[in-house]
């Protein structure tokens, strides 16, 4: 597939991007931050992601251009959602602040469009390995203590941090407060700043936010098959 990404955002669209050529059946992105391309596109796309701004009071010669009635819409705006959520052209339109993940499961239901990310098959040693390989340091016992909260979260996805972590120093025989220091400890390690972008791009964040305990414990519950 090829798939096209209108929106302002260079951020946002860099980000996800990347998240959509994890994807097995996607080939190609092609991203614009205006309407201008429209004069000259020549590229079939199979499905485009278009920024509702870009879209009002242009939604026919984007259509005649781009030559998919495949668009899923992008806006802040609640104004514009409720103008164009009935339109047959949009098939959905996902809120700015968006979690690209919610994106992803929407393509993987939708299209079958598998990431390769969600393919993998982790136990608790190679949760280890993929969290090293991102930047945490697997000397740190916080490293060891996030792989098991991972593996704990997978089994109760609606398990709170502090009970997480009263689990975790339960099977590891140690204080509580120690493992909850232990994990923030090992976190600040890996986003440090010459890794920092490396943990942005992997987490699909592209807001500024550092990622939190709960956060990264929660993405790879959500996004990982464990064995």
């Amino acid at each position: 597939m090829n798939v096209l990404i209108v929106d302002k955002d260079c951020s946002f669209t860099k980000c996800f991007e990347s998240e959509l050529l994890r994807c097995e059946s996607i080939k190609k992105v092609y991203i614009y931050t205006d309407l201008s391309f429209l004069e000259s596109f020549k590229f079939r796309v199979d499905l485009a992601f278009i920024n509702l701004e870009f879209i009002d009071s242009n939604l026919d010669f984007l259509l005649s251009k781009i030559k998919t009635k495949n668009i899923i819409g992008l806006s802040s705006s609640s104004k514009l959602i409720s103008k164009y959520i009935n339109f047959p052209q949009i098939q959905k339109i996902f809120k700015f602040p968006v979690d690209i993940r919610d994106i992803i499961r929407y393509l993987n239901f939708q299209y079958d469009i598998v990431s390769k990310f969600s393919l993998r098959n982790y136990n608790k040693d190679n949760l280890i390995t993929a969290l090293s390989n991102i930047g945490f340091n697997v000397s740190h016992s916080g490293t060891i203590y996030l792989a098991e909260g991972i593996m704990i979260s997978k089994g109760d996805g609606h398990i709170k941090a502090e009970s997480l972590y009263k689990k975790i120093a339960k099977e590891y025989k140690v204080n509580e407060s120690l493992v909850k220091w232990s994990i923030y400890n090992s976190v600040n390690y890996a986003y440090c700043p010459k890794n920092e972008n490396r943990i942005n791009k992997f987490f699909g964040i592209y807001d500024g936010r550092k990622p939190t305990p709960k956060y990264i414990i929660d993405f790879f519950a959500k996004n990982v098959n464990l064995c």
